[in-house]
């Protein structure tokens, strides 16, 4: 269902241009554009040709067609193409799908000639992926993350999902954690303290995070969400060195915010 308007392309560039146009450019906010690979090949081409022409600021492909399900390998052929069509048009492209830390993502970006990867999967098993390096200990992330959601008071559900992806399903600990009803109950099979935060240190925290959220959007946006990820982008050359940028004039100088429609 996520993938519905890549069979309507009108539809969807008539979305693209009026978010661009009643959105984006009023409020300084660069819309990019998430989609998935079209067969043949030559058709996903034809598509982000007129995408780029919506005026947004970025595409990001997913290197699998519609119907492929995540343990398919990634196809990455038409990549570069989609890439040198987007910088023709002087916008900036992404690739999403097997991307399996950072070092990758640099491999990729360097081959492939795009301005950056998104990851999603990878780092819900390991978010120490977007670390330069190797990723740590899947143990020591683990309690890392409990830590800090006993600290902030995270939703307890969601800790156990979080952590469930974390801890690989054939250790002792998976089913333990699987059963258990608490973050107390957590710690304890994790081996660490259970500190949960007094009022005090709740308002700390909220003030915190708040702070955060607040300079995270005044500067520019190096993560794009989709499903849970985020993206690793270009360090090396400037954007009008790649050929990004030159002919768009939607795209603001500074990028607050980063709007992204997901197909």
């Amino acid at each position: 269902m996520g993938a519905a308007l890549l069979r309507n392309p009108d539809r969807l560039v008539d979305i693209l241009t009026s978010l661009v146009t009643e959105v984006g450019v009023p409020n300084s906010v660069p819309i990019s554009v998430k989609i998935r690979l079209l067969e043949p090949h030559s058709d996903t081409i034809g598509l982000v040709q007129r995408l780029c022409t919506t005026g947004i600021s970025r595409v990001t492909v997913h290197c699998r067609t519609i119907p492929m399900r995540p343990r398919e390998p990634a196809i990455r052929d038409v990549l570069s193409e989609i890439a040198s069509v987007c910088h023709e048009a002087g916008i900036e492209c992404f690739a999403n799908g097997d991307v399996k830390s950072r070092a990758h993502a640099e491999e990729l970006i360097e081959e492939h000639g795009v301005d950056g990867c998104m990851i999603a999967r990878a780092a819900e098993t390991n978010p120490s992926v977007f670390l330069p390096g190797e990723r740590l200990p899947w143990l020591d992330v683990a309690k890392e993350y409990m830590r800090t959601a006993v600290r902030v008071d995270n939703h307890f559900p969601n800790i156990k999902f979080c952590l469930l992806q974390i801890i690989p399903g054939k250790t002792d600990l998976y089913p333990l954690i699987s059963r258990s009803k608490t973050a107390r109950q957590v710690c304890e099979i994790l081996e660490i303290p259970y500190e949960p935060p007094t009022p005090r240190m709740e308002e700390k925290v909220a003030e915190n995070v708040g702070s955060r959220v607040i300079q995270k959007a005044k500067s520019s946006s190096t993560v794009e969400a989709a499903g849970g990820g985020g993206s690793i982008k270009h360090r090396g050359k400037k954007r009008k060195e790649r050929g990004v940028g030159a002919h768009s004039k939607a795209v603001p100088k500074q990028e607050p915010q980063q709007a992204a429609i997901v197909i």
